[in-house]
């Protein structure tokens, strides 16, 4: 390989790894934020009095 086509593969390589790095922070940050949803919807379900199901259809 001529050293121009390794240079360009190195700099193609730390280009990528830098993309990597930034997209698992934001993937962090989404994970974070679906939790934080989780957990309001859970304590929503939780303060619901229980037996308050919809009724199932028959369908016959």
């Amino acid at each position: 390989m001529a050293l121009e086509t390794k240079t360009a593969f190195a700099a193609c390589l730390a280009e990528n790894d830098v993309i990597g790095i930034i997209f698992l922070r934001s993937l962090e940050q989404y994970q974070a934020q679906l939790q934080q949803n989780l957990m309001y919807l859970a304590r929503i379900a939780d303060a619901q009095p229980q037996g308050t199901t919809m009724p199932s259809q028959v369908i016959c």
